[in-house]
């Protein structure tokens, strides 16, 4: 299977890329204010997502991960790399800023303030002590105006596929040693069930995932249907840096 940095970069859009003759590191920035940075790899979109991870995952020997509170959290697939010049990568996108952050919630405010506007005037002379009256308002007045929401349906392919994801996880975690495993199993409101494995540090700290478990991790990936990385920050000095690998059916 070959790979262009490209797609590496592609994958790993919000995070900075390194690449040394030691092999790669996908480095995840960390935020303050308790906001992290993620990558998705979706099933939906395998070509495009889960090709780079699963390349970084058979092409090294070991996975060095090392978090950096409130800093970063580096992730390493040692190898050996025949390239002329080493070097990090900036990130391709960035989160949002706290002014962008500010921005986007007053938008939601005044988003509500207009919903306030149609239910006000969707029930404006309506007897609310009269179900007939209200029932008829709500269908003929407000629905029509609402934004209009698809409904997920139940996908019994996520469901099947939940004992396998789940016997994978376990399977990993036994060689990986993660601080936590959490285990969210299907319901009747979702087809999909998740598994967390997750790493957490007040002070610098590097976990290695030998070749037994880069292995296991690899055929956990491939067996998934959705693995994101997510890392958080608190806002305090002593807060715990927080890595997780997130898993679902």
């Amino acid at each position: 299977m070959n790979l262009t940095f490209d797609e590496i970069q592609n994958a790993f859009a919000y995070c900075g890329i390194e690449v040394s003759m030691d092999g790669f590191s996908v480095l995840f920035p960390l935020h303050g204010d308790g906001t992290g940075s993620w990558a998705d790899f979706s099933e939906t979109e395998e070509e495009l997502s889960k090709k780079p991870l699963l390349w970084l995952i058979s092409n090294c020997e070991e996975i060095q991960i090392t978090l950096f509170p409130g800093k970063m959290v580096r992730m390493h697939f040692a190898s050996k790399l025949k390239i002329d010049s080493e070097g990090v990568f900036m990130p391709l996108k960035r989160t949002k800023t706290e002014k962008e952050t500010r921005e986007m919630f007053h938008k939601i405010l005044r988003e509500n303030d207009i919903l306030a506007g149609k239910i006000n005037r969707a029930f404006d002379g309506v007897d609310l002590e009269n179900d007939g009256q209200v029932l008829a308002a709500f269908y003929e007045k407000l629905l029509p105006e609402l934004p209009k929401v698809e409904e997920r349906e139940y996908d019994l392919r996520e469901y099947r596929r939940w004992p396998v994801v789940l016997d994978v996880c376990r399977d990993f975690q036994e060689s990986a040693e993660f601080d936590e495993m959490e285990i969210t199993p299907p319901d009747s409101e979702s087809s999909y069930g998740s598994v967390d494995l997750i790493l957490a540090t007040i002070c610098p700290r590097e976990h290695t995932i030998h070749s037994e478990g880069v292995r296991k991790l690899k055929y956990a990936v491939s067996k998934a249907g959705t693995v994101e990385f997510e890392v958080f920050a608190g806002g305090g000095k002593n807060d715990e840096t927080v890595f997780a690998l997130h898993f679902t059916s």
